[in-house]
């Protein structure tokens, strides 16, 4: 009885030395998990902006393209209606309707993805502070 008492007593304090030890590995894991993750979100939303960045640069080129074909077709106009051209007049001004809407189009693509953007950027504060429990340029107004 008393051998079995000494073994009963062992097994209750190696269990209760190891439990804790396996519970700490089991949150180290899940914080590394979830460091991990909000890594990966960061990551992400660094691609994103990256790519906001870009379409925003095209966009800009775009309406610079529009601009450029309105003035164009804007001259033309005016060179057609000194010569006396009325056919050519009409077809001019239905060209510069058709490049001004798509000048419109540009505009709200452009605008749209300036909100993308800044949703994008918002994103990644907020991953940010989840990861690391503060703002990365605390003090600093940075865009």
């Amino acid at each position: 009885m008393h051998r079995f008492t000494w073994v009963v007593g062992a097994a209750v304090v190696t269990v209760a030395l190891w439990a804790p030890v396996v519970g700490a590995q089991d949150v180290n894991q899940d914080q590394r998990n979830s460091y991990t993750q909000e890594n990966r979100e960061i990551r992400q939303d660094r691609r994103e902006i990256t790519r906001d960045k870009q379409e925003i640069r095209q966009d800009r080129w775009q309406i610079g393209r529009d601009q450029r074909e309105i003035a164009q077709d804007r001259y033309r106009l005016r060179q057609d209606m000194r010569a006396g051209d009325w056919r050519a007049v009409a077809a001019d001004r239905a060209e510069l309707r058709k490049d001004r809407r798509d000048l419109f189009r540009d505009r709200q693509e452009l605008a749209r993805d300036k909100r993308e953007l800044r949703h994008d950027r918002r994103e990644l504060r907020r991953d940010f502070r989840d990861e690391h429990g503060r703002p990365r340029h605390a003090g600093r107004n940075r865009r």
